[in-house]
């Protein structure tokens, strides 16, 4: 996957839009649903190499797939309960 590949998935979920609340060089992936606040589900240097997606999860299931795939790890600078880091290549 590359950072149009992965830009196009994330823009394809229901609601989502891409934001820069941090910096022009990381697209910050947010879903709103309804009336509430939009939420940020998925961070990334799309023009990062390799290039890698910090993805929000519930922990439990964090836990599970970190454990089963080495590629996932707990998201750098994020809360490592609720973020897990892929790299993507």
């Amino acid at each position: 996957m590359d950072g149009p590949a992965l830009r196009s998935f994330c823009l394809s979920l229901p609601g989502a839009f891409e934001d820069f609340p941090f910096a022009p060089e990381f697209s910050v992936f947010k879903a709103r649903a309804g009336a509430g606040p939009a939420r940020m589900f998925a961070l990334s240097d799309l023009d990062g190499g390799p290039l890698t997606v910090n993805l929000k999860c519930e922990p439990a299931l964090a836990r599970q797939v970190r454990a089963a795939h080495p590629e996932i790890t707990g998201a750098w600078h994020m809360n490592k309960t609720h973020w897990n880091g892929v790299r993507l290549d």
